[in-house]
């Protein structure tokens, strides 16, 4: 089999996106507006719960992605620049928006390169690295299309085997997409069954319980911290190396953003290091809530966790309250944003979640709930820790099956 080493600006052509006006973004809405933190940092699409813009203003179609089309990040607001032109593959048509600070791929032959191909080049760890050393910027990263196009990548002159490489890629890419739309179904089948029991008051039996000033007889209105405790996560010294890259999981809100669970934390303490905030260990099954910064982003813990001061837990009282836990803390987050205060950014303190009003059903209630969607959250689990397994797996695949 040949290989050849070639510059990337003779085998594509980048063009820049839309500068899409301020006004017309939405929080809902048909066109999700794609920006550089929807990309995972060894790529492909990250949707962010609660983070995405929509935009309900006019706007030239041409701008409108297909499914298939390749985007790469051409800002990166991190100065370490993890996701510097990493890639981005649309997986369906009339939905995702070319921003500006994105570039769609062209092929300039599709003879000499496959598409398929050609995304996972921009996620191999050579390549970004010369992306990220021609960058320009001290603190926000810039690259751009002629910069990305004096990379030196070395593809098979084979077509064929370039589409073998790309589909035995692709597959992994598949099945993870396949279970991130099981694990949507069953959340949304849990969100819908809360909001007719919790928020439109039909949980069963509902016709024969009294209801008096929106609450039913049995039920309460409590604070939130009637649920369980609410403690405030804490950073151990930096400074100590032995404190960290151990396996007990430091979650920060970018971990939770878009996951059910936190199956994977960029960073992870020690023994040692947990132990120096041992009152901060909760255990799995924890509902997570951030209050600083970007707020009310939730997500529920897999293992032994530990996490930094921009996050609440609830600990709660029963252990049959955390699916209720986990989407009481869903609905705060228009709550948190209005008292957040901060110039710069939105700062909920623990003293404010924890009185915030909350409906509390009574147990029986509750039971029932957890009963039924248990086994959505159990499903959702065993999926999670599915794709984290596909995801390394295809990582470590990708730079053996392309060089």
């Amino acid at each position: 089999m040949s290989w050849h080493k070639c510059k990337l600006g003779e085998l594509i052509s980048i063009k820049h996106g839309w500068a899409f006006k301020g006004e017309f973004f939405s929080e809902k809405g048909c066109y999700l507006l794609l920006s550089p933190g929807n990309a995972h940092e060894s790529g492909g699409l990250k949707i962010r719960e609660g983070k995405e813009k929509f935009y309900i203003g006019d706007f030239p179609k041409e701008f409108l992605l297909k499914k298939g089309a390749v985007v790469i990040i051409m800002t990166d607001l991190v100065q370490s620049a993890p996701i510097l032109g990493a890639s981005i593959k649309i997986p369906e048509d009339n939905k995702f928006l070319h921003n500006q600070r994105l570039g769609l791929v062209s092929i300039n032959d599709t003879s000499v390169l496959d598409q398929e191909y050609a995304y996972h080049i921009f996620n191999l760890k050579n390549y970004r690295e010369q992306v990220r050393g021609s960058a320009s910027g001290a603190t926000v990263r810039h690259t751009a299309p002629e910069r990305i196009y004096k990379c030196e990548v070395v593809i098979p002159e084979s077509l064929e085997v370039q589409k073998k490489v790309a589909s035995t890629l692709s597959n992994y890419d598949d099945l993870i997409q396949t279970n991130q739309q099981r694990i949507a179904l069953l959340e949304e089948a849990a969100q819908r069954l809360y909001d007719e029991w919790f928020v439109k008051l039909r949980f069963p039996n509902h016709e024969q319980v009294p209801v008096m000033d929106g609450v039913p007889e049995g039920w309460a209105i409590a604070k939130l911290s009637d649920l369980g405790e609410v403690i405030t996560g804490k950073t151990p010294s930096t400074q100590n190396k032995d404190y960290y890259d151990g396996n007990i999981p430091f979650i920060k809100t970018p971990d939770m953003n878009g996951n059910f669970y936190v199956i994977y934390a960029e960073t992870n303490l020690t023994e040692e290091g947990a132990n120096t905030q041992p009152n901060k260990s909760v255990p799995p099954n924890t509902p997570l809530i951030s209050c600083i910064g970007t707020v009310g982003v939730v997500s529920l813990t897999y293992k032994k966790s530990q996490f930094n001061q921009q996050i609440n837990a609830v600990l709660c009282k029963k252990d049959y309250f955390v699916e209720y836990t986990f989407f009481v803390l869903r609905g705060l987050k228009p709550i948190l944003e209005g008292m957040g205060g901060g110039s710069t950014m939105a700062n909920v303190s623990k003293g404010k979640l924890e009185n915030i009003s909350i409906l509390k059903p009574d147990d029986s209630s509750v039971l029932k709930f957890h009963n039924l969607v248990n086994s959505f959250f159990e499903k959702i689990l065993t999926l999670s820790i599915q794709n984290q397994k596909l995801a390394q797996a295809r990582d470590a695949l990708l730079p053996r099956l392309m060089s």
